[in-house]
């Protein structure tokens, strides 16, 4: 018990309940020259747009209350940070951005905005995923970034260019906090 507190000794299950989220490392941008390359714009207040090489993030950095309201039947709660778009191939015509590129271009811009002290680690996040063959959005691409999904969106039939008919998944409405999704990037970036 010499380096444990009397609590954490004596009730250890506790711990889950009152455990902070971890800082995150503040070097994520560990290159200049890398952000410099980088086309970053906010055509307006809330916007944060940044693109490189077909690829496309864009935030919307204002508080947004999410409830049934939005579509989804969730319990209400308000979020700080909404990812608007999150494309590694914008433009059709070019070759899509090298894999990759899209999640590290979130993780600069979430480090951009908590260095600037527009966000916090504690900061919610929100996106609502398109639907998605076997919805492979949600589970390969932000289940892995640390998002959790609240509710399914409406599913919808799609039509391929083989014009083969086939189901796609619902997408739908995930979170995460701004520490978490940068404590993946720290990690994986």
């Amino acid at each position: 018990m010499e380096n444990e507190s009397y609590l954490d000794y004596y009730f250890p299950f506790l711990k889950k309940y009152f455990r902070t989220e971890e800082p995150v490392n503040r070097n994520i941008i560990r290159n200049l020259q890398e952000f410099n390359d980088i086309n970053y714009e906010r055509p307006f207040s809330p916007t944060i747009i940044l693109t490189k090489d077909n690829a496309k993030v864009q935030l919307m950095v204002q508080e947004e209350i999410w409830d049934k309201d939005a579509g989804y039947d969730i319990v209400p709660f308000t979020s700080q940070v909404r990812i608007a778009a999150l494309y590694k191939h914008t433009n059709k015509e070019e070759n899509p951005a090298p894999k990759g590129l899209t999640r590290r271009l979130l993780c600069i811009a979430l480090q951009k905005l908590l260095n600037d002290n527009e966000i916090t680690n504690k900061s919610i996040i929100v996106l609502e995923a398109d639907p998605s063959i076997n919805n492979d959005l949600i589970t390969k691409v932000y289940k892995p970034m640390n998002f959790e999904l609240l509710a399914h969106g409406d599913g919808i039939k799609y039509n391929n260019r083989n014009t083969n008919t086939y189901n796609r998944g619902k997408g739908g409405l995930m979170k995460s906090t701004v520490g978490k999704t940068l404590k993946w990037c720290d990690e994986n970036m």
